[in-house]
């Protein structure tokens, strides 16, 4: 892998990873509709939205943010799909992180860490994981299960609302996990630290620890970061949802979607077609932030 031209390394790390893995996470969405729900919402983002459809669009808009993030689905179905959620929100960010510091992900399988004190060895990929099990999945997954299980409390509004306040909700649902997060970030580093396994087993010391931890985080300098911004892309639901109400509400954009797009099942699974809309606008955003990222060096120097 590492013999490809840099470019196309780039762009199947930072594009089609990303990409990939929001796709297969909502490939098969369609199972919650029935094939009258389906006809409806292709009716929908097929036309413009009009009075005839809004009602009946909503209702089908509540029925499929209440069909994966509500506690109606049963409770091991519901830790499963945040689970997924988590977890391709974690991968997506970790492909960008890992090209930021000039690692690719398949190195990870090949380069060995030796340990200055024990001298054993072990493998790049065993220490990432690791880290990621051990604090970031465990702490995002915590976030996001809490988080993602009050939106049935809020999928009328969130069905029925305007764009502009469907947008809110998105800052409101990205502010609280972030939140969330620096509280467990505080209880995670103190924990790691009373099992003596970090901060020489000083609980002081890793409560001290997490703020710098997090500026950083922001700046995109940790693995910190990975977890702190998968949260934002977690919020891949509402994502949808928005998506779903620009091709309903505006022609223009649905027929050029469409008709970009022409290969995707729009019209027997809308919500696949959709979804994979959403991932290449992801796979597309993931790929710009990894160039503007390796551009800025030089540019700085």
């Amino acid at each position: 892998m590492s013999d490809l031209p840099g470019f196309f390394q780039l762009l199947f790390q930072q594009g089609f990873v990303p990409a990939a893995a929001v796709a297969l996470a909502f490939w098969n969405a369609d199972k919650i509709l029935s094939k009258d729900g389906a006809k409806l919402l292709y009716a929908a983002i097929a036309k413009t939205w009009d009075g005839s459809l809004a009602s009946q669009t909503y209702a089908l808009l509540d029925q499929l943010m209440s069909g994966y993030f509500s506690w109606r689905v049963g409770l091991i179905r519901y830790l499963w799909n945040v689970f997924v959620l988590t977890l391709v929100s974690i991968v997506v960010l970790l492909s960008i992180y890992f090209y930021t510091i000039s690692v690719s992900l398949f190195d990870l399988f090949f380069v060995t860490i030796t340990d200055p004190v024990s001298g054993d060895t072990h493998l790049a990929l065993s220490g990432v994981l690791g880290q990621v099990l051990g604090n970031g999945l465990v702490v995002t997954y915590i976030v996001n299960c809490v988080v993602l299980s009050l939106f049935p409390l809020v999928s009328t509004e969130l069905s029925s609302g305007s764009l502009r306040q469907n947008l809110f909700f998105v800052f409101l649902d990205t502010l609280a996990k972030v939140l969330l997060f620096v509280i467990l970030e505080f209880a995670s580093f103190a924990l790691f630290a009373s099992l003596g396994d970090s901060f020489n087993g000083d609980p002081v010391a890793a409560v001290l620890a997490v703020p710098p931890t997090i500026v950083e985080a922001l700046k995109f300098r940790n693995m910190t970061a990975v977890y702190l911004y998968s949260l934002a892309i977690s919020s891949f639901p509402l994502f949808i949802l928005l998506m779903i109400k620009l091709l309903a509400r505006h022609r223009a954009f649905s027929e050029f979607v469409r008709g970009a797009m022409f290969w995707l099942p729009f019209e027997d699974r809308p919500l696949r077609a959709i979804s994979s809309v959403v991932a290449i606008f992801t796979g597309l955003f993931a790929l710009s932030v990894s160039l503007v990222i390796s551009v800025l060096p030089a540019a700085g120097g």
